[in-house]
């Protein structure tokens, strides 16, 4: 807890388990992407993040 900000994927947090139990439940809510790491630009990054998502819920 408290560690660097880091690429998704890359971090502790369980981001595909909860990706995947959203998908399983049906959950009525969204997921978001809160980007704080320090990548390149921005916009590219979120769309990196918003890959990563599609890729897990998408196999």
């Amino acid at each position: 807890m408290g560690g660097a900000n880091v690429r998704w994927g890359e971090g502790q947090t369980a981001i595909k388990d909860v990706l995947l139990l959203m998908k399983k439940e049906k959950y009525p809510f969204p997921a978001n992407i809160e980007y704080e790491y320090q990548g390149t630009d921005p916009v590219i990054e979120v769309a990196k993040c918003l890959e990563y998502c599609r890729d897990i819920l998408i196999a």
